[in-house]
């Protein structure tokens, strides 16, 4: 690659010029790349689109004659941008301004060979200055996720939600507001040497201040000290990133913070499309808070090939190989996403080999393990074609009529999970009790318990609400046995129970004055149904209160090395059954989203000090022990090491039990 200083920067005058400059485009993205934009000349062999007017600014470099970058700037007062646009880059809090104080920067294209170069900094800073000369306040443009980093190094901000663009996928808008010569100094933006040439703009800093306050503390890696970059990873994992992500097993904790410290975190909303299969990236996405779901579209149907929660990983393949992308990814709830590039996997190798070393290991573990399941099921599906014989293709399910990620009769030990869910409804009753008069719940009230399972918990229920009558319903008819057989030794005279799906409760209308879900709802693939349903029984102002885990919340000290592997492998397990173990940092969401008021969500310790280590192991690993694929030798030695603190002098274990409750409208 020639020296920087060969190159000549040069705005197009002429339609030769022009030319040149949509021929480059079209090898770029088109040969390239492997694009397909819907302006492309594939007879001509350019690319250019309606913003291509006369009036736009086409900068370019040359090296020896030939192009090797370029970049297009248009100002609004001479380009009128579609609606859709406006309402993507959020133009309408900038209305007050003159049009030509607002640029677009756009079709920014750098030569293979001169990636990673200064040309890119030396297009913007051109620009720019140009921008400075004209009197242009906000520059916006967008970016794919790879490349936040740079563009918050030269001093962008993000400032508005992410889209999907057809031809280039994912992308994230920024704006740049020009004379902010703080901003400038706080990321150490190569142009402030040019910026502090032309006065700062306090006014246009503070619109962007008060315009825009719930995106101008994004985490912008430039400001944030590796400590604090830590502490907010910390806070969205809800514990420590290297107990949550398998990519850091056996680094230090220093290790790690330098690690990650240069990742960018990304923030999604539920719908959003983050990978699209055939795109080209290399970014890692490491999973920080909510959930995720790889497809595969097949003609018109998509099935589902993965799911993602907190400390998983996914685009491993084409972060290594920087191929096109094999599946979509969708976020299934609003998430938090650190993003990891190949440049920064470049640097960090020059850095800090050892550190990067120990990533590229883990990160083969991680494609060992989706590998060998792969395989696993590849294998079992062919075992299946040729050990069975041929069967019509089942009828199709209903969708939120299946038993989620709990269906009692079908464990490797179900009276072992009987016991488990006795002990479960005992050991804790004073916190739950204690929860349920903080909810509301009031003698004489109607009662609606939810999964009731054995009954324990019902009674519970039972002897605060006598003498209102409380309903007991699961999909279990063993269950409602055991909890049947409990009401009569408890001579209960104020229960009744019944089998029921919570997806289509055969209940009546406006019914209930309290009903009660304990550990449900991190089973329920579709909770947005079964709360239309908890709101069509409840009476007008009735209660609902939720009370689930979040494995976020739960710890062991000194932590076990298998207990990672463990609890990882039961959530993915659980997910692959439409479940979540990190279910209760979204039940004030679901609850608000069903219509519910009043909406509260209180967060209380468990801990082994409260029931005792082994009680808290019990309940704790039965249900997930169940959920996970290994061969049964693998568990039964990852919960043998985990049992062994049982023995550890003044070993510790805790969870977070979330209870949430709301009201329905009077």
């Amino acid at each position: 690659m020639a020296e920087a200083s060969t190159i000549t920067l040069a705005f197009a005058k002429t339609d030769d010029e022009r030319e040149r400059i949509f021929r480059f485009r079209y090898q770029i993205y088109v040969n390239e790349m492997g694009k397909r934009p819907k302006d492309a000349d594939h007879h001509a062999r350019t690319l250019r689109d309606e913003m291509d007017n006369a009036e736009a600014d086409l900068l370019y470099a040359t090296s020896d004659g030939e192009i090797v970058g370029t970049l297009r700037r248009n100002t609004l007062d001479v380009t009128q941008l579609p609606a859709s646009w406006r309402e993507r880059y959020r133009l309408d809090a900038f209305t007050d301004y003159p049009p030509q104080a607002l640029s677009y920067t756009s079709r920014a294209m750098v030569a293979a060979e001169w990636r990673g170069s200064a040309i890119f900094s030396r297009l913007l800073s051109h620009m720019y200055l140009r921008g400075q000369e004209t009197g242009v306040r906000f520059d916006f443009c967008n970016c794919a996720p790879s490349l936040i980093e740079l563009y918050e190094q030269l001093g962008y901000r993000r400032y508005a939600d992410a889209f999907v663009e057809y031809d280039v996928g994912y992308r994230v808008p920024l704006v740049w507001v020009v004379g902010d010569l703080e901003h400038l100094r706080a990321v150490r933006s190569p142009f402030l040497r040019t910026a502090i040439k032309f006065p700062d703009d306090p006014d246009a800093r503070a619109r962007f201040a008060s315009s825009f306050a719930s995106h101008a503390n994004r985490v912008n890696r430039r400001i944030v000290d590796a400590d604090l970059f830590w502490e907010i990873l910390a806070e969205k994992l809800h514990r420590e990133p290297r107990h949550a992500i398998p990519l850091l097993d056996g680094m230090t904790e220093d290790e790690a913070q330098r690690f990650l410290h240069s990742g960018t975190i990304l923030q999604c909303k539920c719908g959003d499309s983050i990978l699209r299969r055939g795109d080209v990236g290399d970014e890692l996405f490491v999973v920080l808070e909510g959930s995720l779901e790889a497809q595969r579209t097949v003609g018109p149907l998509a099935t589902s090939i993965a799911l993602f929660g907190p400390g998983q990983v996914f685009g491993e393949l084409a972060f290594l190989n920087r191929r096109a992308r094999t599946a979509d990814v969708i976020a299934r709830t609003d998430a938090s996403l650190l993003v990891i590039t190949q440049t920064f996997l470049r640097k960090s190798l020059q850095q800090s080999p050892d550190i990067t070393a120990r990533f590229l290991l883990n990160l083969s573990l991680v494609l060992c393990d989706r590998l060998e399941l792969s395989t696993t099921q590849w294998v079992e599906s062919l075992q299946g074609d040729d050990l069975e014989p041929a069967q019509p293709p089942p009828a199709p399910t209903t969708p939120g009529t299946a038993a989620g990620s709990y269906a009692f009769g079908e464990f490797q030990q179900n009276a072992a999970e009987l016991t488990r869910l006795k002990q479960q409804g005992r050991v804790a009753e004073q916190l739950e009790l204690d929860g349920m008069r903080r909810a509301g719940l009031q003698p004489g009230m109607r009662v609606l318990d939810l999964a009731c399972g054995p009954g324990v918990v019902t009674m519970q229920l039972a002897r605060l609400a006598h003498p209102g009558l409380v309903t007991g319903v699961d999909l279990s008819e063993d269950l409602l046995g055991e909890a049947r057989q409990l009401a009569r030794a408890e001579g209960a005279v104020n229960v009744e129970y019944a089998c029921a799906n919570v997806y289509e409760l055969t209940l009546p209308d406006h019914t209930y004055d309290f009903v009660y879900a304990r550990l449900l709802f991190q089973h329920l693939e579709f909770p947005e149904r079964a709360l239309a349903q908890v709101c069509r029984v409840l009476k007008p102002g009735g209660i609902l209160c939720v009370l689930d885990i979040d494995d976020g919340w739960l710890t062991l000290d000194p932590e076990p090395k298998s207990f990672g592997p463990f609890t990882r492998a039961a959530a993915e397990g659980q997910q692959q059954h439409g479940g979540d173990r990190f279910v209760g940092r979204k039940l004030s969401a679901l609850l608000t989203k069903a219509g519910l008021e009043q909406v509260v969500v209180d967060i209380r310790s468990l801990t082994s000090h409260d029931i005792g280590l082994k009680n808290f192991l019990d309940i704790t690993t039965g249900f997930k022990r169940e959920q996970i694929a290994a061969p049964p030798g693998v568990v039964t030695a990852q919960l043998a090491d985990i049992y062994g603190i049982v023995e550890v002098p003044h070993a510790w274990g805790a969870v977070g039990v979330f209870t949430a409750t709301g009201r329905t409208p009077v």
